[in-house]
């Protein structure tokens, strides 16, 4: 393979991810995971490192601003608290959502996973800005940290149940396969 080609080989996910993004950046009020898995899903397409996105909300649920907020590496991404809190101040954001990526296609949130998405929580508290749901993408699948079991008691009422597809699930998993999402229950993780 010669240089010109291998240059535009590797464009070819970032052009991808840019055609996604194009034609799913409808930011109504978001009503539930496919809406909001709509809008998150290609900022995470053909990416082999992980990235931090932040969702801000308006009164209505609707996106006011979708922020990119840290890229890390294969295993990890930084969290600046302060960035996050100066972005939902100048969005004046009613809520917030966050989502980030792990490129090794392993859906299940780690401990880093659990301990972030409380500090964020609990700072977001101090201004009465609730962190609605954190969501991890893996491949073509997603997961809110809010239906997981092992999440969703730390938090309190730091996540609104409006967002669940079924607020009594222990656990749901979303899979995107062209455009079209469903949702299925894990059994007893």
């Amino acid at each position: 393979v010669g240089r010109e080609t291998a240059l535009f080989l590797s464009m070819l996910p970032a052009v991808f991810r840019m055609y996604v993004q194009s034609q799913t950046n409808d930011y109504r009020g978001l009503k539930n995971l496919d809406e909001t898995g709509d809008i998150l899903f290609p900022k995470f397409t053909g990416v082999d490192h992980e990235l931090l996105y932040m969702l801000c909300l308006d009164s209505g649920n609707r996106v006011k601003r979708c922020v990119l907020l840290a890229e890390g590496n294969q295993l990890k991404v930084e969290l600046d608290v302060r960035r996050i809190l100066t972005e939902v101040i100048i969005s004046n954001a009613s809520s917030v959502i966050l989502a980030h990526n792990h490129p090794s296609g392993d859906l299940k949130p780690s401990v880093g996973d659990h301990r972030a998405t409380k500090i964020v929580a609990d700072a977001l508290q101090t201004i009465d800005v609730p962190l609605v749901e954190h969501f991890v993408f893996a491949q073509n699948r997603f997961m809110p940290l809010s239906t997981d079991s092992r999440f969703s008691s730390s938090f309190g009422t730091a996540f609104r149940s409006t967002y669940r597809t079924d607020p009594s699930a222990d656990s749901w998993v979303g899979e995107i396969e062209s455009k079209k999402m469903t949702y299925k229950k894990q059994k007893g993780k």
